[in-house]
């Protein structure tokens, strides 16, 4: 699983070193929501494996040529982009256009009128993940299209949804390292002088033949090269011995001290230099539809459906949207200061930033996260300005921990951290453990492996680049890669007799 899914699952069992090739279920044994999912991430890992080595990183097949983007003038001037519908693919990833469209009204990323765009030239690509799609956040106001309404309330499964936005860079001629002279050529010298128009339009279609077979063009362009991917260490606390006891109670020596078994998602909240973090034990699936939100008083649909999954005064909630997710811009984090159990009225710390939570046509609710400020000499620590906790970034032995609760502790790496990165740590009260991998070194005991997040994975590809040409005319140049359906074999003559 490398997309945004929240589902309240067991755990992430797919492991593509594994090479598992299928799930095969045994009569009379229990059946969990992992091994169908993993059934499930098999199936789409050798999907999109064998479209990858068909057709490579990404292209557009030539019978249904999608996402070409056009030029709308208002006189000389750019007014917006056009989209063309059609498909395309990314590492295996099938991504569809139903319609044409306009830069300013894309489906999933949307602007406001008459927006801005920047100075020519600049980079126009695609930008591709998974989102995780429940029975609140589809259809209408009762979730009507996937939760099955005969069943009286409960939902079921989730779904996985495939969300694409077209993007564009800043100016790529800016004397920096994602100036598109330096990402052609890393030895060349760039001065204060810029190109003449002739010279630079050379320069813009000798990039688009580049891009459409140089995926680390694109990366440089995009500035992304040189990323250093953050890794997260996990582990229960106190290495001590657990011996093999009642699965309803929790061992004397345990080092995992809750009472249920958890699945802790531990997700970077703001990026950048100073990073923060918000964690919560259901896998961040528990939500809150909104009915309305006025200001800082927010009237809710239900307060959820046992204890387990209900809200609670002091609780850190994200007022979350379509538009909210879809924009990937983390607002600060609200506290829950008191709950009316009659009318359903929750007030928080403060009124949602924005417009965010206000359109019940975009599914508003309230996410609830399970952090809270804690003693930094148990391995805690206060609260950041956005209500997330500092992440705390590990260097060379260093044994620093922090803990989340019952002994669960997380070690951040080195490396540049994104909002929406997350982790998955599954605790267990069998073994008062968390499950993460272990790595030997000799002569050593076991410690945990540093793990890049399970995601957002993002997938990205190029489609045009926007430029004036020698003669001042804007232009979009084409920088996708099409590649035609594979020939149909010859006819074999049938074996003679």
């Amino acid at each position: 699983m490398q997309g945004e899914l929240r589902g309240d699952i067991t755990r992430d069992t797919y492991s593509p070193q594994k090479q598992f090739l299928r799930v095969l279920m045994q009569q009379g044994r229990v059946q969990i929501d992992a091994d169908f999912n993993e059934q499930v991430s098999i199936l789409l890992h050798y999907l999109q494996t064998l479209a990858t080595d068909l057709i490579g990183p990404y292209g557009v097949p030539a019978a249904a040529p999608g996402f070409e983007i056009g030029i709308d003038l208002n006189g000389t001037n750019l007014r917006d982009l056009t989209i063309s519908k059609g498909r395309y693919y990314l590492e295996g990833l099938l991504c569809k256009n139903d319609t044409n469209t306009r830069f300013e009204k894309q489906p999933y990323f949307s602007q406001p009128e008459n927006y801005d765009y920047p100075d020519f030239p600049f980079l126009v690509y695609l930008d591709v993940w998974e989102r995780h799609v429940d029975h609140t956040q589809d259809g209408d106001s009762h979730g009507a299209s996937i939760r099955e309404v005969a069943l009286g309330g409960p939902d079921t499964a989730a779904r996985s949804q495939v969300i694409w936005q077209v993007r564009h860079t800043p100016r790529i001629i800016n004397d920096s390292d994602t100036d598109l002279r330096r990402v052609l050529d890393p030895n060349a010298a760039i001065g204060e002088d810029e190109p003449d128009e002739g010279e630079l339009f050379a320069l813009i279609k000798q990039a688009a033949e580049r891009l459409k077979a140089e995926p680390d063009v694109l990366k440089r362009l995009l500035g992304r090269a040189d990323e250093q991917a953050p890794t997260l260490k996990a582990r229960a606390a106190k290495n001590s011995t657990t011996t093999p006891h009642d699965p309803c109670t929790v061992a004397p020596d345990a080092r995992y001290r809750g009472a249920e078994n958890q699945l802790y998602r531990v997700e970077v909240h703001t990026g950048g230099d100073e990073p923060t973090f918000k964690w919560s034990r259901e896998n961040s699936a528990v939500v809150f539809p909104i009915a309305s939100a006025p200001g800082q008083v927010v009237a809710l649909e239900h307060l959820g459906y046992d204890s387990r999954f209900s809200l609670k005064e002091g609780d850190w909630v994200e007022v979350i949207d379509d538009a909210y997710i879809y924009r990937n811009e983390p607002k600060p984090l609200l506290q829950v200061k008191k709950i009316d159990l009659i009318t359903l009225q929750v007030t928080l710390s403060a009124p949602p930033e924005g417009a965010t939570g206000r359109d019940r046509k975009l599914h508003p609710a309230l996410r609830r996260w399970d952090h809270k400020a804690s003693n930094p000499s148990l391995g805690g620590s206060a609260l950041a300005a956005d209500g997330a906790l500092p992440i705390q970034l590990a260097e060379a032995r260093d044994d620093r921990w922090q803990t989340l609760e019952n002994g669960v502790q997380v070690q951040f790496q080195p490396g540049t951290y994104r909002p929406g990165d997350y982790w998955l740590v599954p605790a267990r009260t069998a073994t008062g453990n968390v499950e993460w991998p272990q790595e030997q070194m000799p002569g050593a005991k076991p410690t945990p492996q540093a793990l890049p997040p399970h995601g957002v994975k993002h997938y990205y590809a190029p489609l045009a680049l926007i430029a004036e040409d020698d003669q001042g005319k804007i232009q979009a140049v084409d920088c996708r890669h099409l590649f035609a359906p594979l020939p149909p074999a010859a006819p074999v003559a049938p074996p003679e007799a």
